[in-house]
């Protein structure tokens, strides 16, 4: 609803990670790629996600998305030019690592619904913003690389297993491992929501004549981690936005 209020583009980005999800499903990773290449109105997110991919080593799938961006680069230089790029990549830089940064003033870091926001709030005081990015950069790294390996490790063991958990972990890594994030970024896990709900297979607790474990426990050991960091950190991050 805030989204659609104050016009964002989020809700644009609901729809392209929606056919994300089922181009992935039916195997079709060129033209997954080529939607999420879409995504790039919030770069922030459609990058953290990518990087997934990039670890699941789908080459298809960045195949795609790079076809995509060359496109979407392509019209950018035609419509601002080199110069204007650059001065978008330092405004972008200048958000994460200036502290008079008059964008900071309107909406500081540690209001959004990242991971940079939650060191922003905890370390703020006592450490620089370039260091705060450092560290968040290293943290937001970490998260992807271990839900892309893990997802890596799923197509290998059992590539015929659903890909809902991890395609949500993904995506919850993406939006809270953007450095720039609102809470109107957070539509897309609308999808994510979506997607492990209506998981084939999965069991109804009144359907079931005795008694049975959450979904989230029913799972591997790789994919419980995978969404158990996701699940910590978002609660922590909203606590620290409040906050």
């Amino acid at each position: 609803w805030i989204a659609f209020l104050h016009g964002q583009t989020s809700l644009v980005l609901l729809l392209v990670f929606a056919y994300v999800y089922k181009s992935m499903k039916y195997g079709q990773d060129f033209r997954a790629g080529l939607l999420l290449g879409l995504a790039l109105i919030r770069f922030q997110i459609a990058v953290p996600f990518l990087l997934i991919q990039i670890v699941r080593r789908r080459w298809r799938l960045v195949s795609g998305f790079a076809a995509t961006a060359m496109g979407a680069l392509a019209v950018s230089l035609y419509a601002v030019g080199a110069r204007g790029l650059m001065d978008y990549a330092r405004l972008i830089t200048g958000i994460a690592t200036e502290p008079g940064n008059y964008i900071r003033v309107f909406v500081p870091p540690s209001r959004m619904m990242t991971v940079h926001a939650l060191l922003s709030w905890a370390l703020g005081t006592i450490t620089s913003s370039r260091s705060i990015f450092l560290l968040s950069t290293a943290a937001s790294a970490a998260l992807l690389f271990s839900i892309g390996r893990g997802w890596a490790q799923q197509d290998q063991r059992a590539p015929g297993r659903p890909m809902e958990y991890y395609f949500a972990a993904a995506l919850a890594a993406s939006t809270i491992a953007a450095v720039y994030g609102l809470i109107h970024d957070v539509a897309p896990m609308l999808v994510a929501v979506s997607v492990t709900r209506s998981r084939p297979g999965r069991t109804s607790v009144r359907a079931s004549t005795t008694p049975t474990m959450p979904p989230l426990v029913r799972i591997s050991s790789p994919d419980f981690s995978s969404l158990s960091i996701f699940s910590c950190s978002f609660c922590f991050l909203r606590c620290g936005a409040i906050m």
